[in-house]
């Protein structure tokens, strides 16, 4: 038997191979195979474990607050898990009710509920609560009228036309809209079939603008808290003061919105609320909480610009996100005009990136410690991937060519200030 040639490339190919095979793990035997796949056995059916999972009691009997399917379609599961089987799926607007306690698993919280097609659970991501005698209409033929007014508020997107439809997405005040055609009656109220910059659905008739009816708001009011506490100081607002400031915004005209909105606004020209505010608050401490609560009260939202120290969970964290917005603000609070480059990079890089591993998406805004930052500061904050960054002084922050994006002005508001104080220094 003659030996072939073998190229040099081609040897260093087999000795790699071989390499690889003498250094691989030996195979795992049967009993080993099912030990490291503890959903099932040799046959490869599931466990009795699996099985008492995906197949729970539940009971229909008694049914708690509605829901509908808020995406295209949902899959209805036997049990909480995707590894169970699908026993229906769901179109969006598909009513569902709530009929026991939720379980979370790794990736998602899963609810139990009774639909038409029977019970069993969803993915609550999926789904919105809606009103108890909400209904839902269908959606008709959309045909341009030709007749593009605004939004006169902030209004809801909504699937269809009802308050049991899905809300698609949430629009600012002074959106355009176009009509698409005649008005339908659903729930006591009148719907607009409209085409919009973030999609088509509809809306009610009563947050309709004609054309020319709509003015751009010419500032926004950066509000920059740090602790709610009893024990007032410039870094601490009592609880009781922050809620006469919220009730002297919501009396005033003024619409919270978060860096999303802004960063919209100075990208794509999206339009603003009337009298825009920004209600942030610095630090991440405990009392974030309160905050938060306070703010929902009155119907704002907020902004939590939050270190590697915050006081708060994971989960915490990832919830002020749905609701608000949550933004980077550094590992430890430090003076980055003090870093050098490479410990700015850190400081920022790595903050964010804790961020965007809590929320599961990218952190668009950044706010200086201390308002303090270096010639290069910016970039970094730049090539970290944050979209814009705010400073800590320098009052409102007026649309008059002096917005800088990655140094937008803010209201420090201190617990020195009475309510007349504080009214003078946000009004714009």
């Amino acid at each position: 038997m003659s030996i072939q040639w073998i190229p040099m490339r081609g040897r260093l190919a087999l000795v790699s191979a071989i390499c690889a095979l003498m250094l691989a793990p030996p195979l795992l035997s049967p009993a080993h195979a099912l030990a490291s796949n503890p959903a099932g056995n040799e046959d490869g059916k599931p466990t009795s474990t699996v099985r008492a999972m995906c197949a729970p009691t539940l009971d229909a009997s008694s049914m708690g607050p509605r829901y509908v399917v808020s995406v295209p379609e949902l899959n209805l599961r036997s049990g909480p898990s995707t590894t169970c089987e699908i026993v229906a799926e769901l179109d969006r607007d598909t009513a569902v009710y709530l009929i026991g306690e939720q379980t979370e698993d790794e990736d998602y919280i899963w609810i139990p509920v009774s639909t038409s097609a029977g019970v069993g659970y969803v993915i609550l991501e999926s789904i919105q609560p809606t009103a108890a005698d909400g209904t839902c209409g269908s959606r008709g033929t959309f045909s341009d009228t030709g007749e593009t007014g605004f939004t006169a508020e902030v209004v809801n997107l909504r699937n269809g036309p009802g308050l049991g439809c899905s809300v698609l997405t949430e629009l600012n005040g002074g959106t355009p809209v176009t009509i698409m055609g005649p008005a339908t009656e659903q729930d006591g109220e009148s719907w607009l079939p409209v085409s919009t910059p973030l999609g088509d659905g509809y809306m009610y008739a009563g947050g309709y603008a004609p054309p020319g009816s709509w003015v751009q708001p010419v500032a926004v009011a950066v509000l920059m808290y740090h602790d709610i506490g009893d024990f007032t100081d410039r870094y601490r607002v009592a609880p009781w003061q922050l809620e006469e400031q919220l009730i002297w915004l919501r009396d005033n005209g003024y619409n919270s919105i978060t860096p999303r909105d802004l960063i919209a606004h100075l990208d794509y020209g999206a339009p603003l609320p009337a009298r825009p505010v920004i209600l942030s608050v610095d630090d991440g401490w405990a009392s974030v909480r309160i905050f938060r609560d306070l703010l929902a009260a009155y119907g704002f939202k907020g902004t939590y610009f939050l270190p590697s120290y915050a006081q708060l969970s994971p989960d915490e964290i990832w919830e002020l996100n749905q609701y608000g917005e949550v933004c980077g603000h550094t590992v430890s609070h430090q003076f980055l005009d003090q870093l050098s480059y490479e410990g700015q990079v850190y400081e920022v890089a790595a903050n964010k990136e804790w961020l965007d591993s809590i929320l599961g998406v990218s952190t668009t805004c950044f706010a200086y410690p201390f308002g303090s930052y270096s010639a290069t500061t910016t970039e970094v904050v730049a090539l970290s991937g944050y979209q814009i960054a705010f400073d800590a002084m320098n009052g409102v922050q007026y649309f008059d060519g002096s917005l800088n994006r990655w140094h937008v002005s803010r209201v420090e508001v201190s617990g020195f200030l009475d309510l007349a104080t504080f009214a003078a220094i946000v009004a714009y």
